[in-house]
């Protein structure tokens, strides 16, 4: 049986495919941390509400776009529950 010179190990394969899942990983991380100390030292630098700059997307558009459709398509799924003594979460 005559075998291409493209074709690679299935073996070699899944060794590639893992490094490539092992180092993106690694770099999701790396890259999440970068952008938080930067968002971080942001803040600070301008005096800004840490709760309001990094709140979740998920608020900001439940609050603002879902609305307009006539509600939460969600039911409530992405309702932030409040705790005793935190602030109301940011409506418009």
């Amino acid at each position: 049986m005559y075998r291409s010179k493209w074709f690679f190990h299935p073996v070699f394969v899944f060794i590639c495919s893992t490094l490539a899942l092992g180092l993106s990983l690694f770099l999701y991380i790396y890259w999440y941390i970068a952008v938080s100390k930067g968002l971080n030292a942001l803040i600070q630098n301008f005096n800004l509400d840490r709760d309001q700059v990094l709140e979740p997307h998920f608020n900001r558009l439940r609050s603002t776009e879902l609305d307009r459709f006539g509600g939460d398509p969600f039911g409530g799924v992405w309702e932030r529950r409040e705790r005793p003594g935190q602030r109301a979460a940011h409506t418009t």
